[in-house]
């Protein structure tokens, strides 16, 4: 499988201490796989899985799907009530949850790479295109 990045491009720009992720993705032949199938695989070795989908600014039918399981880091708020996940878990009381949730943000910002969706640029770890 070829990856979007090699290991010492990777190591690269992990040397410059300015991000602590690199997306990497690939290419992955579906076979006429839609992403709810997709999604169903990835259910069958994981209970915690997610699908995003994308959608253009016009509201039409977006590009990418971005598939992930076992992520990381899981960030559930409701109520003013946010809880952070990251193998221990931390909950807190807030009225500004956004704030919590961008400072999680801007700690995890992986690098700009071409011909990538710009979602990436924020914590998603898995990626099939």
């Amino acid at each position: 499988m070829k990856f979007n990045l090699t290991k010492e491009e990777a190591k690269e720009i992990l040397k410059s201490g300015d991000y602590k992720k690199i997306p990497l993705s690939t290419v992955v032949d579906a076979e006429n796989k839609t992403p709810a199938d997709i999604y169903r695989v990835l259910k069958s070795v994981s209970n915690n899985v997610f699908l995003l989908e994308s959608a253009e600014d016009n509201k039409n039918w977006g590009l990418y799907s971005f598939m992930g399981y076992d992520p990381k880091l899981e960030i559930t708020c409701l109520d003013h009530k946010i809880k952070i996940n990251a193998g221990t878990s931390l909950k807190s009381m807030t009225k500004k949850p956004h704030e919590y949730i961008r400072q999680i943000l801007d700690e995890n910002k992986s690098v700009k790479l071409p011909n990538h969706p710009h979602f990436y640029r924020r914590p998603c770890w898995l990626f099939l295109l």
